[in-house]
């Protein structure tokens, strides 16, 4: 079974596809949408420590802690990398304003 879409999913496609609202360079809340994706990086990783009854040697021999700790940096830069502000103050002055 082949990945590509069918002629019929191609066809219903628009001849453009929008960055959407929370995507990284659009003018509603830009880079919302990465900062999800970074929280969701960190559960996991926390959830796969949770799994080892707090060991940080995964299964698959990766170090559950170094993971941990590179996730958490990408969730703290993500603010200041995507939203264009190191604090993500853009995010709670729009929510809360």
């Amino acid at each position: 079974m082949s990945d590509a879409p069918s002629q019929a999913q191609e066809h219903d496609r628009p001849a453009t596809v929008s960055t959407g609202e929370y995507s990284i360079g659009s003018n509603v809340l830009p880079g919302l949408s990465k900062l999800v994706e970074e929280c969701g990086e960190v559960v996991q990783a926390v959830g796969k420590i949770m799994g080892a009854h707090g060991f940080v040697t995964h299964w698959d021999g990766s170090d559950l802690k170094e993971r941990l700790e590179d996730e958490m940096a990408d969730l703290w830069a993500a603010p200041a990398t995507r939203l264009g502000e190191p604090s993500g103050q853009q995010i709670v002055d729009r929510l809360h304003g």
